[in-house]
């Protein structure tokens, strides 16, 4: 019976490493994979003008105004311009993990699908 118990606290361990660790990714990583998708998903000429790396940067640096906005009807007067931007450039992205770490990630992804 005691042997029981030491599997179940060793299975409640693993569930709870597990889940924090899911959880952090879920919360950090998506902005690095929305910017990368999002440059594959910008109009022709909006792709010609930004590299990932410069989203990815105005993400961290909570700028992302300062990219071209995709969306004719939304202009910078706009009370929610900021906010449509950067929920379109960056996704839940808010700097809270540094470009590098990103940088590092998306080269994980491109590794991993090859």
């Amino acid at each position: 019976m005691f042997s029981v118990n030491v599997s179940a606290m060793n299975w409640q361990h693993l569930f709870t490493r597990a889940f924090w660790a899911a959880t952090l990714a879920s919360l950090c990583l998506p902005g690095a994979v929305l910017a990368q998708a999002n440059l594959r998903e910008l109009p022709p000429d909006l792709a010609e003008q930004l590299t990932t790396e410069q989203i990815l940067q105005a993400c961290a640096a909570n700028q992302a105004d300062t990219l071209p906005s995709p969306f004719p009807d939304v202009v910078p007067t706009d009370w929610a311009y900021k906010a449509v931007l950067t929920l379109y450039y960056c996704g839940a992205y808010r700097g809270a993990i540094p470009p590098e770490t990103f940088r590092r990630y998306l080269e994980q992804q491109r590794g991993s699908q090859t």
